[in-house]
């Protein structure tokens, strides 16, 4: 399913999402993927327990408030505290909202579980310690390697440099005659 538009939570990045309505200072109230992804699992927990988890994450009611004034069949279930005896859960009876309609995939956020970007592997972190050490070897080899060349032709240069001292008596790399062009003093 693709992601949907929504009228009351605009997506502002891959990983960041903003309730429409401001706040009374004025600022945007902004959540992550990770939380999204984090209010998907609470809502599906509370309707599967239909008890007090223990636990809320911080913003859920904001997000679940607003996402439920859009018209779909999803709503997020919440505590209702408004109510004189025992808070209830709300929207029961509708449809959890899905990760999909969010347009989140699991690589684009932390998560506990396995979740490896596409078109990438998963590889132990001992296995990932010896590819790094590995690129590190090749990454000095080559720099050594192109040191030893630098050296090599610098050495070529000296030993002509040398060559030509040798033969013309001068150390300037031109094949004229010995001081050429100098003036003499009278």
């Amino acid at each position: 399913m693709a992601p949907l538009e929504f009228q009351h939570i605009e997506r502002q990045s891959h990983s960041k999402f903003a309730l429409v309505e401001k706040n009374d200072d004025g600022d945007k109230i902004v959540f992550s993927a990770q939380q999204v992804r984090l209010y998907v699992y609470f809502d599906k927990n509370l309707r599967r327990m239909q008890k007090r988890i223990g636990y809320t994450p911080i913003g859920y009611h904001s997000f679940a408030s607003e996402f439920n004034k859009e018209d779909l069949p999803y709503k997020f279930a919440y505590w209702d505290h408004a109510s004189f005896h025992e808070p209830t859960i709300t929207n029961l009876n509708t449809q959890s909202p899905p990760m999909s309609i969010f347009g989140i995939e699991e690589w684009e956020c932390f998560a506990p579980n396995k979740a490896v970007r596409p078109g990438y592997k998963e590889v132990l972190s001992t296995e990932y310690g010896e590819l790094c050490s590995m690129a590190l070897d090749q990454a000095r080899g080559a720099t050594r390697g192109r040191r030893k060349a630098e050296v090599r032709k610098q050495e070529k240069k000296n030993a002509a440099a040398a060559a030509e001292h040798k033969k013309t008596g001068t150390l300037h790399f031109h094949s004229g005659p010995k001081n050429a062009g100098s003036s003499s003093r009278s």
